[in-house]
């Protein structure tokens, strides 16, 4: 089933403003910056900030439980299911990198799924889940959450999940190779 560019589009803005990669919109999270007037005697920062939400230590936990039990642990385990579970049928994932020519591009997976094979295949029972921190983990509503990983010294991940009908899954995932 072919995607609507719409949505795809809007996950990988949502995906990238998230992880800080378009240019020109890392955010300092201090709440020190921006002077421009919302209207409402506030700045748009601070009215930014105001719609980051506070995880409950049961969707953290929750969060983190897909991340290392479903995505990475699916992948040391050689478990397609757990993969799976860890993903939304509609799931993209998007790559930065350069092309053949040396330009900057976006690679659009459209479909994480077909790529859970080759993440289970043949395993990584020694995989050091360990190795793979979570640097932060933003949410706004209670329903969106986005987590940046780094993956031992190879890459860093930008997860965006979703929360449906009470569970947390995977909408997008953007990873980028370390700087060497």
């Amino acid at each position: 089933m072919k995607h609507h560019r719409k949505l795809t589009t809007a996950l990988i803005g949502s995906s990238l403003l998230a992880a800080g990669l378009l240019s020109g919109c890392s955010q300092d999270m201090s709440g020190g910056g921006s002077d421009v007037s919302d209207g409402s005697g506030g700045t748009e920062q601070d009215s930014a900030l105001s719609d980051i939400t506070v995880l409950s230590d049961t969707d953290e936990a929750a969060i983190r439980a897909v991340i290392y039990d479903q995505y990475l642990g699916g992948q040391k385990r050689s478990d397609v299911e757990a993969i799976r579970a860890s993903l939304h049928p509609d799931s993209v994932m998007m790559i930065p990198q350069k092309d053949d020519q040396g330009r900057s591009v976006l690679t659009i997976t459209d479909d994480m799924h077909s790529e859970v094979e080759q993440w289970a295949n043949p395993g990584l029972p020694d995989l050091d889940i360990a190795k793979f921190p979570i640097l932060s983990i933003t949410a706004a509503d209670n329903r969106i959450a986005q987590v940046i990983l780094k993956a031992e010294d190879r890459v860093y991940d930008a997860i965006t999940l979703t929360k449906i009908d009470g569970e947390w899954i995977i909408a997008s995932k953007v990873y980028i190779l370390q700087q060497e």
